[in-house]
């Protein structure tokens, strides 16, 4: 994209060139700064503030057809609002980004510009626009929260500024911002920061005195709870839409896909559909309705016994009394998507999907079946963080019932059926499936990590296999650093 008004004689590489004038286009096209708040605009779109939104484009000069200045016009501002950026006319560099704020010379920049030792050179405090999506480091068990601050206030007494680190938060699917704004004193001490996956109110920056800090990082599955919270809470206010359906097996994921859809969207903007087949069992359907019952959420129960039987007498002539197998099965889950999917457009309710990463990875799941959906929910965690996150679900009262936690988990597709028949112990799985993607270790290195061989190789071999099945399911909610169909794309 060309940008002609932006001004810059600079003698750097062209990559940096690119870097330094993707700076001044954005600042100058829609920065505003305010007595209350900070806020940044991109590409025509209205974007997060601590105070809410604000839409831009009636700052800009359309008669002058010129995009990149402000209409400086403080009669049409309301009362709390105050326009403190200049128009940019200057050729040079060292000229950009400066402002004054609370008397202090101000530069604005982007956190990866902070990488160029030219940045806060000159300057008493430093604003930072910062756009960190949350990610889990599975294989290392933390996030890179303690990170973050470190590099800040590192960054800010190497500086000798004051650093105002604005993030971004909130849902942009697939990615996650975090928010957890921060204000380091030059001296590298954190003086305040704000909540994470939260907009916060934020008056003024004259915060003086230290925050005093836990020593250790936020809970892990605390935070990955309120990450996805977050990201399908924004995934429906942004879109315009207000309520979910989810098929309920009385298994694991349903039910934590559930619990997690009442607390972002609300109990009476959730429905759960109930569809046995005569391979279900009594306590699966027992549970999935007790589930509905501890969430206070309306629920229907179609029986698919019926239906099965009806379109599996019509193939018969084609299957000619072949064994009952998997075409059997996969059945099962496409009438139960048929029926999702009808109830969706008949009242306007999102399907939300209920797989997992560990069954995606593996192709365990039926395309245009148990695969439908709008949006992914768990499609980044492993199976052994859904009984995490169901466990701190239930940390306060019980809301998942006790025994979709405690039993077997199983597809109830055929009598007696187990996960654990067709795919490795989850608890093992995902430690292979963590060091393959996640680590990018090889099927040697995985061995000589004390696993079995044939398992790995299976493994491997099944996650090759089901690479089509990835490119045809829903959007997830990226909560990790190796996100199935973003970050990951193939390994073969």
């Amino acid at each position: 994209m060309d940008y002609p008004h932006a001004k810059i004689q600079d003698t750097r590489p062209l990559s940096h060139k690119e870097s330094v004038v993707k700076i001044h286009w954005t600042v100058q096209r829609a920065v505003v700064l305010t007595q209350q708040k900070i806020a940044f605009h991109r590409d025509n779109e209205t974007t997060w503030t601590g105070q809410g939104l604000i839409n831009f484009d009636r700052y800009l000069n359309e008669d002058e057809n010129d995009l990149y200045q402000i209409e400086e016009n403080e009669d049409e501002l309301s009362h709390d609002e105050f326009l403190a950026l200049h128009k940019y006319e200057t050729t040079n560099f060292d000229d950009i980004d400066t402002f004054k704020i609370e008397g202090l010379d101000t530069g604005l920049f982007f956190a990866k510009e902070l990488r160029y030792a030219y940045c806060g050179e000159d300057y008493e405090q430093i604003i930072i626009l910062e756009a960190w999506s949350f990610e889990l480091k599975t294989h290392k068990e933390s996030w890179s929260h303690r990170n973050r601050l470190l590099r800040y206030q590192t960054l800010a007494s190497a500086k000798d500024a004051k650093f105002v680190v604005a993030n971004a938060v909130g849902g942009n699917a697939p990615f996650i911002f975090t928010g957890g704004s921060l204000q380091i004193a030059p001296d590298g001490t954190i003086i305040e920061q704000l909540p994470y996956f939260k907009e916060s109110p934020r008056k003024d920056l004259s915060a003086q005195q230290p925050l005093l800090l836990p020593a250790t990082e936020p809970d892990m599955v605390q935070m990955l709870h309120e990450a996805l919270i977050c990201g399908l809470s924004d995934f429906f206010n942004d879109r315009g839409m207000k309520q979910a359906v989810i098929g309920l097996s009385g298994g694991i994921d349903s039910a934590v896909v559930c619990a997690l859809a009442v607390e972002a969207l609300g109990r009476q903007n959730v429905v759960g559909i109930l569809m046995p087949s005569q391979y279900s069992s009594q306590h699966s359907v027992d549970d999935a309705v007790q589930l509905c019952k501890n969430l206070s959420i309306a629920y229907h129960t179609i029986p698919i016994e019926q239906s099965f039987k009806q379109v599996h007498s019509a193939l018969e002539p084609i299957f000619e009394n072949r064994p009952f197998g998997l075409a059997e099965e996969n059945l099962q889950a496409r009438l139960r998507a048929c029926l999702l999917m009808s109830f969706s457009n008949k009242f306007g309710h999102i399907v939300l999907n209920t797989s997992n990463k560990s069954e995606a990875a593996m192709g365990y799941g039926t395309l245009y079946g148990d695969l439908c959906g709008a949006l992914s929910v768990l499609g980044d965690l492993y199976k052994t963080q859904v009984y995490q996150i169901a466990r701190y679900i239930n940390r306060k009262r019980v809301l998942i019932p006790q025994n979709t936690i405690d039993k077997a988990p199983s597809a109830e597709l055929r009598p007696n059926q187990k996960d654990s028949d067709s795919l490795p112990d989850y608890e093992v799985l995902d430690q292979i499936l963590e060091l393959f993607i996640g680590c990018h270790y090889s099927e040697y290195e995985i061995v000589e990590k004390g696993f079995d061989k044939k398992t790995v190789q299976k493994v491997i071999a099944l996650y090759k296999a089901s690479e089509y099945k990835r490119f045809q399911t829903p959007p997830v909610l990226r909560v990790s650093d190796h996100a199935l169909g973003i970050d990951v794309k193939r390994h073969f």
